[in-house]
């Protein structure tokens, strides 16, 4: 017997290679901590380190790219009093613009280096010091970002600026770190653009980085609707997003929703599914009110009734009920918030409309059973002369 349907959004228990320990610590840090959390802290320290020079080539990517800014800009010959003198001769002499970055690169390239591994270094003493107090693997990973930021703050400053300007110098150098390791700007741009190509249940920006924190444009709508469409899939991903991505709970609720909806519309008329969507307990403003709750039992015990009666009449009637009813439970739907109630009235008219083909179906059969005479002894079934 074949066991239960794998996830296919499930992710690895622990980071198999060096590169995936550098992409766990950048896109899967709430996995990271949850497997840190079984490892000896020598361990960590080492993984720690690894992660370190990795992030240390990042840094200095995000500093060459700084450099272009301001090169492309032409920020020193227009501020040249916010500039180190150097620095706006170079940009004077070299009318280039890769004359003037590599001899930006040349006067700042090893003053920056060494502030920024200072920066990293007392990252790595803060990491220590708050990860023996609350956890190795938090505190580290923090002082990192903290580390970080220092970094390429006091690079920044010290390389391009001096004087009483070097706040402005440190703060697009704290803004900087901030924006790489919080907002994974660098990150979610590219994200972006390939989301307006391209992006399902099994290919969007939330599958590979738990740090998405800015809006991708269209992802709720089109996620939402692949769920609607296919909500098997759509509840797997829910799952996933519940289970590593806790950014994204009021996503997971959504898309739970318009699962759930989706099964309604795949199988109308079946007592079963009308069950209460899935919500995460942590986000009431997705679960619906307790009036909605009770009319969609009202409904289930209604229709169950209806399927249950054998009696030609009694079922008739058992359905023009249901039939009633669930006109008024799909008002009641569009009463209710509009965070999650959009998907459910497509799936309900589906539902009316077979239960309109019922009632007729029923109809017809009973009218092609029209009794002669009122039978007084049992109720409901029709006296036929040839039942005697």
């Amino acid at each position: 017997m074949a066991g239960p349907k794998q996830n296919p959004f499930q992710l690895p228990p622990e980071p198999k290679t060096d590169w995936d320990l550098i992409r766990w610590t950048l896109f899967e840090w709430p996995r990271l901590l949850d497997w840190s959390r079984h490892l000896s802290r020598k361990h960590i320290l080492v993984l720690y380190l690894v992660a370190m020079a990795w992030i240390l080539l990042l840094a200095i990517g995000v500093y060459g790219s700084s450099l272009a800014v301001v090169v492309a800009l032409e920020l020193p010959l227009d501020f040249p009093a916010q500039f180190k003198p150097t620095v706006v001769q170079i940009c004077a002499d070299n009318p280039g613009f890769g004359e003037r970055l590599i001899g930006l690169l040349s006067v700042t390239g090893m003053e920056f280096e060494t502030k920024l591994a200072f920066g990293l270094a007392a990252g790595l003493a803060v990491g220590l010091a708050v990860g023996l107090a609350m956890g190795l693997a938090g505190g580290l990973a923090r002082g990192l970002a903290g580390g970080l930021a220092l970094g390429l703050a006091w690079g920044l400053a010290e390389g391009l600026v001096g004087g009483m300007e070097v706040g402005l110098g440190a703060g697009i150098g704290v803004f900087l770190g901030w924006v790489v390791g919080f907002l994974h700007l660098p990150f979610y741009l590219p994200q972006a653009v390939v989301a307006l190509i391209r992006l399902d249940l099994y290919h969007n920006p939330y599958r590979w980085d738990a740090g998405v924190r800015l809006p991708i444009w269209g992802a709720r709508r089109r996620l939402t609707g692949a769920a609607f469409d296919d909500p098997e899939t759509g509840t797997r991903f829910a799952e996933f997003l519940l289970e590593y991505r806790p950014l994204q709970r009021k996503l997971a609720a959504a898309v739970l929703h318009a699962a759930h909806a989706g099964r309604w519309r795949l199988r109308p008329l079946n007592p079963e599914l009308l069950t209460p969507p899935p919500v995460p307990e942590d986000r009431p403003g997705y679960a619906p009110s307790a009036g909605w709750l009770r009319e969609l039992a009202g409904l289930r015990q209604d229709l169950a009734a209806a399927r249950g009666q054998t009696q030609i009449s009694f079922k008739r009637a058992a359905y023009a009920r249901f039939s009633q009813r669930l006109n008024a439970f799909r008002d009641l739907t569009l009463r209710e918030s509009p965070r999650w109630n959009r998907w459910y009235p497509d799936a309900l008219d589906s539902w009316r409309s077979e239960a309109a083909k019922e009632l007729h179906r029923i109809e017809d059969q009973a009218a092609s059973q029209e009794p002669i005479a009122v039978n007084r002894y049992r109720t409901g079934t029709p006296l036929r002369p040839e039942d005697d």
